[in-house]
């Protein structure tokens, strides 16, 4: 039986910059069975392809091109799923010709998955679309793309979801698609496991003595990195002091210091920059809890990964969060409110967690079997391709 040929469409991807970036996708990606040859394209906004993505074509043994994204800067986002399209036509058509993918696959909605339908359109090819939390939450909502995300959802012959949640959202925007099915992302389980807390500081050189609240990830407002320093401040102002392990860089950087620096509480700061995806588990069990404040939310992997290795998570009640989060893990708040995001950081770390319950919760999730109802769902669409008309 000829192997099918799947070409993904996704900026939601691990780069030789940023090895954390949308490693959920590559794992999922690599674990797919080797009768399904996959082939990423990731786009790359063209300044940081030039300096440092040009000439990669692999990156842990998948196959990928990362390609120039070229857009007007200060455009409206409703164009950029045309600018992505083009972008590929210029930069990778021949690359594209040369793999001759039976089946497209756009992770993340717009604007990948418009591009991504645009493209099969194009070769006559089937597609199947990714969506994941922000591109559903926010992008979806946005009247100016509402059309272009239409345009592809209708184009596409199966749409998978990584939560109820975010195929409930879509139900209630008046979105549909062919078939829809839900598949919850997987977690590392050997990576992430439970290690001794007192070892893992001493590794990374951190207090052992401290209380420690985890910050991992972009280092966005909108990833709540503004609310995580503005809790902690609060928090000690209070009488709990403890310390905010920062791994991460992004653009809110400047904003957290000086949010720290009004309130006379920068030594309550530890930037750790920028770290691999593999020394995250050593975070995670040098913690005594991971926060995740963020104002919009899929089903993020950190949280997973958090309880596999028996940390606490306090997250906001968004997206798919509250389907991962039971009591027994963790503490929910509600979205930009540093008051309640520090008085449940106060309530995590005066609590006693299970750490075995709280890993038995992630158990049974894998990426070998989130992979196979991923290729469950690409050999059902082939299937339905190859025994249509004409056939």
């Amino acid at each position: 039986m000829r192997a099918v040929k799947l070409l993904i469409i996704t900026n939601l991807f691990p780069t030789p910059g940023d090895s954390t970036r949308g490693v959920f996708n590559a794992n999922q990606f690599r674990a797919l069975p080797a009768q399904i040859e996959v082939c990423v394209l990731v786009p790359v906004p063209f300044p940081e392809w030039q300096r440092s993505y040009a000439g990669v074509r692999e990156w842990q043994h998948c196959r990928v091109r990362y390609v120039p994204f070229f857009y007007p800067p200060g455009v409206a986002r409703g164009w950029h799923g045309d600018a992505l399209y083009l972008s590929l036509q210029a930069s990778a058509r021949q690359w594209i010709r040369a793999v001759a993918p039976d089946l497209i696959l756009g992770s993340f909605l717009y604007p990948d998955g418009y591009a991504a339908a645009k493209l099969a359109e194009r070769l006559g090819v089937p597609l199947v679309l990714k969506a994941h939390g922000s591109d559903v939450n926010q992008k979806a909502r946005a009247a100016r793309l509402r059309e272009r995300i239409q345009y592809a959802l209708r184009r596409a012959a199966a749409l998978v979801v990584v939560s109820e949640t975010l195929q409930h959202e879509l139900d209630e925007l008046g979105y549909a698609c062919r078939s829809v099915r839900v598949i919850q992302n997987g977690v590392d389980t050997l990576a992430f496991a439970p290690r001794d807390r007192a070892e893992s500081r001493a590794r990374l050189g951190l207090p052992l003595a401290d209380k420690l609240v985890l910050f991992a990830g972009n280092l966005k407002v909108d990833k709540g990195a503004v609310d995580a320093v503005a809790a902690v401040c609060r928090l000690a102002e209070s009488g709990l002091p403890c310390r905010l392990v920062i791994v991460g860089e992004g653009a809110a950087a400047d904003e957290m210091r000086q949010t720290a620096q009004r309130r006379g509480a920068s030594e309550l700061l530890l930037w750790q920059g920028r770290r691999p995806h593999a020394q995250l588990a050593a975070y995670m069990n040098a913690a005594d809890l991971l926060l995740l404040p963020s104002h919009a939310e899929g089903v993020p992997n950190v949280v997973l990964e958090a309880m596999a290795c028996g940390t606490p998570v306090v997250a906001t009640d968004v997206g798919g969060i509250p389907d991962l989060l039971p009591e027994v893990a963790g503490v929910l708040v509600p979205v930009g409110d540093v008051a309640a995001i520090a008085q449940g950081i106060g309530a995590a770390l005066t609590r006693h967690f299970d750490s075995a319950a709280i890993c038995r919760l992630v158990a049974q999730r894998s990426w070998s079997g989130s992979a196979a109802q991923l290729a469950e769902v690409l050999r059902e669409v082939m299937a339905n391709a190859n025994a249509g008309p004409g056939r």
